[in-house]
């Protein structure tokens, strides 16, 4: 299979399985908060927050996986591969006991932190051990996950993610229902997420990858090897979590679990343009890796180039549909009641969203091609800068200042620093680059913002089924623009184009 087609392939399951993932997951949302409340709820993302920094344990060694078994797997070394994969799954087993350590350790000193009541600390306990727990077993299986990445498999994966998403939507409802509550909640999209669905991929790579397994294929060398990519990955991860989890935390320590519910639902509209373009830009990695293995720069600087576009051409109509849009949105899915204060946490997070994630490509090119070392030393600053803007501001303003310290440090990175980058190394033009990425995205969303305000100014409160309407109206008209963009200004739609019109005379003439 060719380069093109694989992707097309990958790009398609992953999106598959994005679509049902954000559909089940907003559908649930609501169902979940207005059966455990308000603080329940809010403490749910606490501690689901507070249990993310065990991926500091992690050390990058995943991203290792992905990166070398795609390398391996281009240049023909099973041998290597092999000694990459068992030393990996190795060194997660030992992080994974002390993670589980960690867990039963910390469990005790939950109220210590956080501002819990006495009525939901048992259950903050016991949701911070089924979480920490299912981290500690998900961080040698992982390792599974990671080689069908790097053999880019994605399209493997995706209808069992969508099986898995059914399911744990279809298990939560059934129980919640019956009257049980947090605790089920965690117990079950821990054990699907990240045990169910890992065991489905070591159950692939097993039919699709010869594997040989000993402590022979663990070595210095190879350790290495992994040590050195990952160190790099690790401090990107490191800074990800004060980038991201910090905001749940800030919000706990200083307000209560409650107002982290209002925070978690601005932040989880805003999150889908992350979940949308990262599930697809994920798949630039092995491919940025197997292009430098073959030192095809041609091809790597049009991967920067439409990847990106594609990237935009999808978080930019997307963060004018929820800002312009966001206020009936929450108003219909969450209630009203939640419409003041989280629809300024969704503007503040959205605009830094999009643009952050319009270069998406650019990280996974970075990461593909062994430079992120460079990300290692950007993000701890965005990191920090990040969480110390939310922690001063807090006081005076609350969750509106949380969400000011993620987005100020978010734009700046976003704008001026991860492109330039990637041009110096990749020997481009920087404005060449943003007019080829940002131009034709910007002019298709003029129609659609058109189309929404014009709803908005004569439907200020429409009910679900306008609002419906008014949304595939707006997506209708901002998928026509696509289309006549490709048919236009692509070299592939106007190749499509031509045989089209060449069809038609015939098909009409036979008639």
């Amino acid at each position: 299979m060719n380069l093109r087609k694989l992707t097309a392939k990958n790009a398609v399951a992953n999106w598959l399985s994005l679509i049902t993932t954000s559909i089940v997951g907003f559908l649930l949302a609501p169902f979940v908060l207005h059966h455990l409340g308000d603080s329940a709820y809010g403490l749910y993302y606490l501690i689901i927050s507070a249990t993310s920094y065990y991926g500091l344990l992690s050390l990058g060694v995943r991203s290792s996986v992905v990166r070398y078994v795609a390398n391996f797997k281009a240049t023909g070394n099973e041998e290597d591969l092999c000694r990459v994969v068992n030393t990996c799954f190795f060194s997660y087993l030992v992080l994974g006991s002390l993670v589980f350590g960690l867990t039963l350790l910390g469990s005790a000193y939950v109220d210590t932190f956080f501002k819990i009541s006495p009525s939901f600390l048992r259950d903050a306990q016991l949701l911070f051990i089924i979480s920490g727990t299912a981290l500690a077993i998900n961080f040698p299986l992982s390792v599974f996950s990671g080689i069908l990445e790097g053999l880019q498999k994605f399209y493997l994966m995706s209808p069992f993610e969508i099986f898995c998403t059914l399911l744990r939507a279809g298990l939560v409802i059934f129980f919640l229902d019956r009257g049980l509550g947090l605790l089920t909640v965690a117990l079950i999209t821990c054990g699907i997420n990240m045990v169910l669905y890992n065991i489905f991929c070591i159950i692939v790579v097993m039919r699709i990858q010869k594997l040989h397994w000993g402590l022979r294929f663990i070595d210095r060398r190879t350790f290495r090897l992994v040590a050195n990519y990952s160190l790099n990955s690790f401090v990107v991860t490191l800074s990800g979590i004060l980038r991201g989890g910090a905001e749940n935390i800030v919000t706990g320590i200083f307000i209560s679990p409650a107002a982290i519910t209002f925070y978690s639902i601005g932040d989880k509209l805003s999150e889908y343009i992350g979940r949308i373009v990262r599930n697809l830009a994920f798949i630039f990695i092995p491919m940025a890796s197997h292009l430098h293995a073959t030192n095809d720069e041609t091809r790597m600087r049009k991967l920067f180039v439409e990847g990106n576009r594609i990237c935009t051409f999808i978080s930019f109509p997307f963060a004018a549909l929820l800002i312009i849009m966001g206020k009936p949105i929450i108003a219909l899915w969450m209630g009203p009641q939640y419409v003041a204060k989280s629809y300024v946490i969704l503007v503040l997070l959205t605009i830094p969203a999009a643009l952050w994630f319009s270069q998406a490509t650019s990280t996974r090119i970075l990461y593909g091609i062994n430079q992120h070392a460079w990300l290692a030393k950007v993000y701890p600053i965005e990191g920090v800068a990040s969480l110390t803007i939310s922690v001063l501001l807090v006081h005076r303003l609350g969750i509106v200042g949380v969400a000011l310290g993620a987005a100020i440090p978010m734009i700046f990175t976003g704008l001026f620093v991860i492109a330039p980058h990637l041009c110096k190394i990749l020997k481009m033009s920087l404005m060449q680059a943003f007019a080829q990425t940002y131009l034709p995205p910007l002019a298709m969303c003029v129609p659609l913002t058109l189309v929404l305000m014009l709803f908005r100014w004569f439907s200020p409160t429409p009910d679900l089924s306008l609002l419906i309407i008014q949304v595939v109206t707006g997506g209708a008209v901002y998928a026509f623009g696509l289309l006549w963009l490709f048919l236009t200004r692509e070299p592939m739609g106007i190749r499509m184009r031509g045989r089209l019109l060449q069809y038609l005379p015939r098909t009409f003439s036979h008639q």
